[in-house]
Parts: C-alpha cells; structure tokens; sequence
C-alpha cells in the first residue's frame, strides 16, 4: 500500500523530526532535514501558506539551536512576506520575523521589522483586525523581553 501525504504533511513531518535533531553529534542530520523540509516549503504555491512554514522552520531552527541556517530561513522568510498581499497576514508575518532576528541577536534588523508591523498594523482600516494586529505585536514584544514598548502599543488597543 503507497502512502500519499500532501506537500504540508510532509513538511510538518520533516519539522517534527528536525525538532528532535537537539544534541550537538545531530547536526548533520538536523541540517539534512531542514535542507529537505526548505526544499519541500519552496513548492508550496500560495504565499501565505509558504511564509508560514518557513516561519515554522526557522523557529524549529532556533530551537535545535541551528543559527546560521534559521537567519537563511529568516532572509527567504522575510523575501516571501513582502509578497504578501493581505495587510493582517503581512503584519503577523513581520512581527514573527522581527521577532526571530531578535531572539538571534539581531536587534537592529528586528525592531526594524517589529516598527514596519507596527505602521502597518495602524493602517489596518478593520478596527478588530488591527486591535489583534497590536495585541499580537504586544504579545511578541513582551516575548522577547521588550516590556516597555509592549506596553506603549498596548494603548493604542
């Protein structure tokens, strides 16, 4: 009997085990992996879905500690998103993107990101949309120990 998995099954899979891939003697493996599972994301057609598993990748890499290959992530990631057309989705994006970048020390081009969600965010006409928008953009802020901006976007909600 042949298995038939969707391009999304097998991604999620590949990040499963990519996930698992912790000790330094798994790096090979865990760089084999993420290679196939980025390979796998590139044929994903529609953007939305594509900037998401690559955000899922490169957090999967940030976790098994795999920088070099999480900022690669991160750069397609981010190339990706851009082409984004729907505001809300592009500032949920940039804000998990910009959120990375910090977590791997990247402040400057983070907060860059972070600041580019943000004015977008302020342009979302939706007043639901962009109070979720900011309260996202609170939560990350928060997350990655940026208390006091998080609290001066909180009173914009």
């Amino acid at each position: 009997m042949e298995n038939h998995f969707t391009i999304e099954e097998r991604i999620q899979f590949l990040i499963s085990k990519l996930r698992k891939q912790v000790k330094p003697i798994h790096r090979d493996n865990a760089l084999r992996l993420s290679a196939d599972a980025l390979e796998q994301v590139e044929t994903i057609a529609d953007i939305a879905t594509k900037a998401h598993y690559l955000n899922e990748l490169a957090i999967a890499c940030i976790e098994i500690k795999l920088a070099d290959k999480c900022l690669e992530i991160l750069d397609r990631a981010l190339e990706t998103t851009q082409a984004i057309p729907t505001r809300t989705t592009k500032v949920t994006k940039l804000i998990k993107i910009g959120s990375m970048y910090v977590k791997l020390g990247i402040e400057d081009r983070g907060l860059d990101l972070l600041d580019r969600a943000l004015q977008l965010a302020k342009t979302l006409e939706d007043v639901d949309e962009r109070d979720y928008a900011l309260s996202d953009l609170v939560s990350a802020c928060e997350d990655i120990g940026y208390n006091t901006l998080a609290i001066s976007i909180a009173k914009l909600v």
